[in-house]
């Protein structure tokens, strides 16, 4: 059965970026709490052990109970510039309904150290109807210098930063997954989103149970806030959101709810597959 089509006003400019967006970064769409500790405060996850099998997730995102996307991540161990490291692509889509008003194909990858999470290279392709972005981003651990290369409408424009605590939504998602949180826990990272700089707060709220799809869970809930450092840019738009992560060794993202100006949006996991799943 095709959903009911909601009008092209009625899916707010706001909301559309924030579907697009959450999507693709979980790691820059969270709401507020202070004060908080660096991340380097929270202990590693004994036997984590993330490294150890590739992995996928499918995604589905709901406009107040109404489908309208899908996001697809693959992550496996890799081998770049002869280091261990992590690659992991994520292709989000809306669903073909809903095309003919807003038409998203976007695509974001990550591949970054297996030892500290620090990115090496991050690129976002964005295509939204007929606009087309894509940004590349080359960090240089020698320097610390961030290096990035952003097309818009055939324009292109080159620019630097240099930061040793960096990292990109992905990388910065998956250091978080990777410390063995508790409740009560405070975070704090700086996260470079393909534009601008954000500087994301996390707080671990509670741990419960929560059902999703693919099965029920123990879960922590996590709230953050989002501060724009660098320029006007996506965080802005997005007032609240809480995220779920499953409790056990494999810290698997469940949900995700933010709100909107009109509602909210719900990414829930639909389905997973692990090469070696850590139990």
């Amino acid at each position: 059965m095709i959903p009911h089509l909601p009008a092209y006003h009625t899916i707010e400019r706001e909301t559309r970026k924030t579907i697009g967006f959450s999507i693709l970064v979980f790691a820059l769409l969270f709401v507020s709490v202070v004060p908080f500790f660096s991340y380097a405060t929270v202990p590693p996850l004994k036997e984590w052990g993330v490294w150890e099998a590739s992995e996928s997730f499918v995604y589905q995102a709901s406009w107040n109970g109404i489908p309208v996307a899908t996001a697809k991540i693959n992550a496996e161990p890799v081998w770049w510039e002869g280091k261990k490291s992590y690659r992991v692509r994520i292709k989000a889509r809306t669903w073909k309904y809903l095309d003919p008003i807003w038409k998203m194909r976007d695509s974001i990858e990550s591949i970054f150290s297996g030892e500290n999470f620090q990115t090496r290279r991050f690129t976002f392709l964005q295509k939204e109807n007929r606009k087309r972005t894509y940004t590349l981003a080359l960090y240089d651990p020698g320097t610390d210098t961030w290096t990035v290369r952003r097309e818009k409408k055939r324009k292109v424009k080159w620019f630097e930063f240099v930061s040793d605590d960096t990292l990109d939504p992905i990388s910065a998602f998956y250091r978080v997954r990777s410390l063995d949180i508790k409740v009560g826990d405070r975070l704090r990272l700086n996260v470079f989103g393909g534009k601008s700089r954000y500087r994301v707060t996390l707080e671990v709220v509670a741990k419960e149970r929560i059902s999703v799809q693919t099965g029920s869970f123990e879960a922590y809930k996590i709230i953050s806030k989002i501060i724009n450092i660098s320029r006007k840019g996506y965080a802005q738009r997005v007032r609240e959101a809480t995220v779920w992560i499953s409790a056990d060794r494999n810290r698997t993202p469940l949900r995700i709810v933010s709100k909107v100006f009109i509602g909210s949006v719900t990414i829930d996991l639909v389905k997973v597959n692990r090469s070696a799943y850590r139990s």
